[in-house]
């Protein structure tokens, strides 16, 4: 039996680092800034790191590294690099028994340009989906499922028939769900917003959050009113520097961040919240099952160490190049002094 599947994408991430570049201003870009090289030349980079990504990956290795039995799905090839996928994979105890194995599936791979001040922008190959519709019929062996950013560009129609035997088996199972949606995802459960209450955890950001309410980005209080009436669950929403505000429908919770001591890269960040949140609620959940108790049912100090500990995991990820190289394990977040105090608030709606 296993505590938690995760689903999603196993990617190959080449960062790219110490390079010349130019940050350019203009509205032709979709966030106003472009980066900028200059054309015809050879430019020399610092720095070129391989690692493994993707969310199914991310997420189960910062599950596998608080101590949790742990299986990975998600698609991949028999080429070279598939193989060292999954060796990393086994090395953190993941078990990938139920991944589509294809030969002919060559793995996704980005490229990932990395700023000094964190940031970064990412090339990356379309991915296709393959993964095989009989493994919905053995995820009865888990407790919890995670859905990464499932839906792909390209391959809404199959994803969404996955999705939906997903969710029902879960619920035929008794399986706990939690899920951080892709965009394709949201437009999925923005036409479909019933589908939203299959799931005991929803974890998205104040963008996402805007486009699934239909709430414009600053009116936070009116976009998680709008949150608590589309999800049963509990829902997580993240503002980047800002922390993140969590809710059962009666107790909010407010939280900042730790103070990084340097943004290296913040790929992967979001994978390692959301898992690192999920595996609080989970360690939690074999101690206190009220932790996932609807409204005031749940003693809100119950949910506070699955926020510090996604704190202090996402903090942990971007002080590291990859986008799971810093994910933490168990003893690191119960032994570090840093991670033992954060400033949660709670109150009632």
């Amino acid at each position: 039996m296993f505590d938690v599947i995760t689903f999603g994408s196993a990617t190959l991430d080449i960062f790219l680092k110490d390079f010349p570049y130019q940050i350019s201003s203009s509205n032709k870009f979709p966030t106003k800034r472009g980066l900028c090289f200059s054309l015809g030349s050879k430019i020399s980079v610092g720095e070129m790191i391989s690692t493994s990504g993707g969310g199914a990956v991310n997420t189960a290795i910062t599950f596998a590294r608080q101590g949790l039995k742990t299986g990975a799905v998600f698609s991949i090839g028999r080429d070279k690099t598939s193989q060292q996928i999954l060796e990393q994979l086994k090395e953190e105890k993941i078990d990938c028994s139920l991944a589509t194995i294809k030969k002919d599936f060559k793995t996704p791979t980005s490229v990932i340009i990395s700023l000094k001040s964190g940031e970064r922008t990412i090339l990356h190959i379309k991915r296709r989906h393959a993964l095989d519709p009989l493994v919905v019929k053995k995820i009865y062996q888990t407790k919890w499922i995670y859905l990464a950013p499932f839906i792909g560009e390209g391959t809404e129609l199959k994803d969404k028939n996955f999705l939906l035997s997903l969710l029902k088996q879960a619920k035929k199972n008794k399986i706990f769900l939690a899920s951080n949606p892709s965009l394709f995802d949201l437009k999925l459960y923005k036409k479909h917003p019933s589908l939203l209450n299959y799931f005991d955890v929803f974890i998205l950001n104040q963008e996402e959050a805007s486009l699934l309410t239909g709430i414009p980005y600053q009116k936070t209080k009116d976009i998680f009113r709008k949150l608590d009436e589309l999800v049963e669950g509990i829902v997580v929403m993240t503002r980047g520097n800002k922390g993140v505000i969590v809710s059962n429908g009666y107790w909010l919770w407010r939280a900042g961040t730790f103070k990084e001591k340097e943004a290296v890269d913040r790929t992967g960040a979001g994978d390692g919240f959301g898992a690192a949140f999920v595996a609080g609620l989970i360690k939690t959940q074999k101690k206190d099952p009220r932790c996932l108790a609807r409204k005031k049912l749940c003693p809100p100090d119950l949910i506070k160490e699955s926020i510090r500990l996604a704190s202090a995991n996402a903090t942990s990820i971007v002080e590291h190049l990859g986008a799971n190289t810093g994910a933490l394990k168990l003893r690191d977040f119960l032994k570090e002094k840093r991670w033992q105090k954060l400033d949660i608030k709670v109150k009632k709606l």
